[in-house]
């Protein structure tokens, strides 16, 4: 009898390692997206007057951590590393308005305290509130050398919507605005390689629609100073 249990168990522990195994060879790849600043398409101010105000980004851990997961059948599972492109998006965007580097902070608290002797420090945070990665295709019937089913690209682009909040040196909320991409998709011009991977050309995209909203809302930031600096002289 004694032996017959060993004899189970060891059939048992045979069968879970080789459950283990197989489960871990199905399991899907996955492809790390990364953050690229080189894929931003970045163009410096054309704005009339330059503003000499100081600029931080509030980059905190909700930021940093804000990912987005897509599973296609026959593609690895992609992860692209949203709130860090929107991250180095804005910090980019305003140093291409502002004409300056950058400072990113943790906290609002972090960047008082590093800056007190700045009386008009300005601080902007931006929220990743959704991305959406919608990739579709239609099957496509060839007669070329046999007959067989070739999937058609009918859509792959992004949408990206992001909340700005403008702050001031104390962490006071001064006002905040919803910027949205809408779909994003890159022009021949961009994907240089027609051999791109179908998840870089994503990752790709992600990098397009975070710059382009950020320079949006660093726009926004520039014109908002100049009219309170213009303001303050009137009064």
């Amino acid at each position: 009898m004694t032996r017959r249990i060993h004899a189970y168990l060891l059939a048992l522990r045979l069968a879970l390692a080789l459950g283990a195994l197989l489960v871990a060879g199905c399991a899907t790849p996955v492809v790390e997206g990364k953050l690229d600043p080189t894929l931003f398409l970045r163009s410096q101010a054309a704005l009339d007057a330059t503003v000499n105000a100081q600029v931080a980004v509030i980059a905190d851990v909700s930021l940093k951590q804000f990912k987005y997961e897509h599973e296609k059948r026959g593609h690895p599972r992609l992860v692209i590393p949203v709130g860090q492109v929107v991250e180095a998006a804005a910090c980019a965007a305003l140093s291409d308005v502002f004409g300056r580097s950058v400072v990113q902070y943790p906290s609002s608290e972090a960047a008082a305290e590093v800056n007190r002797s700045i009386p008009h420090l300005t601080l902007v945070a931006p929220r990743p509130v959704r991305f959406e990665l919608h990739d579709e295709s239609m099957p496509l019937l060839l007669p070329v050398p046999y007959l067989f089913l070739m999937p058609v690209p009918t859509r792959q682009d992004v949408r990206l919507v992001v909340d700005w909040e403008v702050l001031d040196s104390d962490g006071r909320l001064l006002w905040t605005k919803r910027y949205d991409s809408g779909d994003i998709t890159l022009p021949l011009k961009r994907t240089d390689d027609r051999d791109i991977s179908h998840e870089y050309y994503f990752v790709h995209l992600a990098h397009e629609a975070a710059y382009t909203l950020m320079r949006q809302a660093a726009e926004d930031v520039w014109k908002w100073i100049e009219a309170e600096r213009l303001r303050e002289r009137v009064l």
